[in-house]
């Protein structure tokens, strides 16, 4: 296990050998408008390599904000990098808290890393943000984030880490025992989040009702307040690591096996090891470092291994893990791009996008670009509007597949952004099901289930015609 510390020495003397005197001169200047990095990306795209090429470049520090890498330990499982790949470029907000910890919420890491940003920015730095969980990347984009307005359905680490905002106050309240969580209670303070939320969607309509106990204010109302007033903290240069689908997904496959032969299946048996780590204090694994990719799949190898269980049945348990740790690790890179192309539409930012695919070609299309790209912000020279249209210019070159997921993606985060216009349907075909939203209303009528039960019923309806006729 790599030892990871939350930060290194000093900036090495490697990125003062290589920085130019125009560098320097940029550098000195370049704070007038007090810039911040974003290095933006699916799990797999070489986010933390360019990051650390761009703090050499320009005398950066970086700052994680991946809520698994806070935990001290677990650095297989949560994907650190090595002090060796760091290159004794400061890194912040990695191996911080405890691994036992399971009431980390997004308010303590904002409270946290905003004055490590102003810290690095007094002391004539740049701080480079790199991580993939997207409600810690915003509550640093946006100064009036710490609740989202994002209605996500997939099942990664930062949306269940989201459930833990005002952890902290709700959890001292003496009357928080005495609390009711239930849908017809949050139809009663809160009738739009009901609208959007499906009934037996526990999660998330604890944590509705959790803001409204704790702050007194409708969730929806809050999300709304958002949308009308988000102010960006600092000014911001956005770059999108991408690359094509088959290249990602392989790139993910190699990178769970690579994690297994490095020893990840022994970490995961130490957390479910640790005397304060189990079903019940992690509820069910989805509190704390649990919600990492890979954990609660290893948990019935684990109980196996432990139970002495045949070596046949063992190898079985390990096969589903494996299988099931890369399926959520795939769902969790595509969930990643949804939410990148959100924030590029939804929020109007401006976003440059660079392809990783191959890695051969690394240097030129990806780390000399990058270069080019920050220089033009220092300098004053970016001109937005000629990349804005080179960018969609090689939007309009890709295949009929990425145009069919950037239209399902436009479709979802109208949604998404139309809180008070949001609308529940239920398909009487299939027993009254509940659909929220018309994205999902669309999706269902096109799905298999819903047609094969219409031709179902269809068919019992002729057969009792005919038995009325004869």
């Amino acid at each position: 296990m790599n030892d990871i510390t939350s930060t290194t020495s000093t900036t090495s003397t490697t990125s003062t050998t290589s920085t130019t005197e125009n560098d320097n001169k940029i550098i000195e200047n370049r704070f007038k408008d007090k810039l911040v990095i974003f290095i933006l990306g699916t799990t797999g795209v070489g986010k933390s390599k360019l990051a650390i090429e761009l703090a050499i470049k320009f005398h950066g520090e970086i700052i994680s904000s991946d809520s698994m890498q806070l935990y001290k330990g677990a650095d297989i499982i949560t994907n650190k990098v090595s002090n060796e790949e760091m290159q004794s470029i400061t890194h912040h907000m990695m191996s911080i808290i405890d691994i036992d910890t399971t009431n980390y919420n997004i308010g303590m890491f904002t409270s946290t890393v905003i004055p490590i940003i102003n810290d690095i920015l007094d002391r004539g730095k740049v701080p480079i943000i790199v991580g993939g969980t997207h409600y810690y990347t915003t509550s640093i984009l946006w100064n009036n984030s710490l609740v989202s307005f994002d209605n996500k359905d997939d099942e990664t680490e930062e949306t269940i880490e989201q459930d833990d905002i005002n952890n902290s106050s709700s959890s001292s309240s003496s009357s928080s025992t005495n609390r009711e969580y239930s849908f017809e209670k949050l139809k009663q303070v809160d009738e739009l989040m009901a609208n959007k939320l499906h009934k037996n969607d526990s999660r998330k309509i604890k944590r509705s009702l959790d803001i409204w106990y704790t702050t007194g204010q409708k969730h929806s109302d809050i999300i709304l307040k958002q949308q009308q007033d988000k102010v960006e903290r600092f000014s911001s240069c956005l770059i999108w690591l991408d690359c094509q689908d088959d290249v990602l997904e392989k790139r993910l496959i190699d990178r769970v096996d690579e994690m297994v032969a490095r020893g990840l299946v022994k970490e995961i048996f130490e957390i479910f090891d640790h005397p304060n780590i189990n079903q019940q204090t992690t509820e069910n694994f989805t509190k704390g470092v649990c919600q990492s990719i890979g954990v609660k799949e290893m948990y019935n190898y684990y109980k196996s291994k432990k139970n002495n269980d045949s070596l046949e049945l063992q190898e079985k348990e390990l096969a589903q893990a494996l299988m099931q740790t890369k399926t959520r690790t795939k769902r969790y890179a595509v969930n990643q791009r949804k939410w990148i192309k959100k924030l590029s539409g939804q929020n109007k930012l401006f976003i440059h996008k660079l392809d990783t695919s191959n890695l051969n070609n690394w240097n030129e299309n990806v780390k000399q670009k990058s270069f080019d790209i920050i220089n033009n912000y220092l300098n004053g020279k970016e001109n937005k509007i000629e990349l804005e249209q080179e960018e969609e210019e090689k939007e309009k070159e890709s295949d009929e597949e990425s145009k069919r997921e950037r239209k399902k993606s436009k479709s979802s985060l109208s949604q998404s952004s139309n809180l008070d216009e949001w609308k529940k349907y239920y398909c009487e075909i299939c027993g009254n099901k509940e659909l929220n939203g018309q994205l999902q209303w669309t999706n269902h009528l096109i799905s298999k289930k819903h047609k094969n039960q219409k031709k179902r019923l269809e068919r019992q309806k002729l057969r009792q015609e005919q038995t009325k006729n004869e």
